[in-house]
């Protein structure tokens, strides 16, 4: 679901005027690690030899993550920390990811390569989001709310950072260690550091 006429921070990359996210599916927990795991197995670059739940849900770190986060959700909702916090260390330890308790993460969050990752803060994450691994989105100041929206079908090459109060586009696609820190309009690709719009030319030649 679009949302319209939402405020975001001015861009300082001209020429992107700032999109309105889609807002990220929120279901029932049981209901939402299903969803998760149908998502994941649906996926098109998901290999064969996973195109099943059993499969996915046994041994397909991207859907354990996302399942275990759910749950650490759900007992903070619950009012039940301790348990959480022992969840969330389990998940440093076997996945090498940080997945902040107060980020809003849609269904189907596809993480190629877990280690290294972290949504940081008050991050938002759209539906059908693929991180390719070593990724961060966080604040750039290092403290306060600052943290980025991201849409829906984003793809998130290795190593790139998303910073800041900014908003990511439903569509978008961000090269590999590319460092964002303004608006990225809808089904556009950005690169570099810092990342700018690819020209349609260039791609051309």
């Amino acid at each position: 679901m679009n949302v319209e006429g939402t405020a975001f921070p001015s861009s300082t990359c001209e020429a992107i005027t700032p999109p309105a996210v889609s807002r990220p599916t929120q279901l029932p927990i049981l209901r939402q690690v299903f969803a998760d795991l149908d998502s994941i197995v649906a996926a098109e670059h998901l290999q064969p030899t996973l195109r099943n739940r059993f499969r996915v849900a046994i041994g397909l770190d991207a859907w354990l993550l996302l399942a275990s986060f759910r749950i650490r959700q759900a007992l903070k909702r619950r009012r039940v920390p301790i348990v959480g916090r022992l969840i969330r260390l389990v998940e440093m330890s076997l996945f090498g990811a940080e997945l902040s308790l107060h980020a809003t993460i849609g269904t189907g969050l596809y993480i190629t390569h877990s280690h290294g990752v972290v949504v940081g803060g008050t991050t938002i994450v759209g539906d059908h989001v693929k991180l390719l691994g070593s990724n961060t989105f966080g604040n750039r100041d290092g403290h306060g709310y600052d943290y980025p929206i991201v849409g829906s079908h984003v793809l998130v090459g290795a190593g790139a950072r998303i910073l800041g109060s900014i908003a990511i586009g439903d569509g978008a696609r961000i090269g590999a260690n590319a460092v964002v820190t303004s608006d990225v309009a809808d089904n556009v690709t950005v690169v570099g550091n810092p990342a700018r719009p690819v020209v349609q030319d260039a791609i051309d030649q």
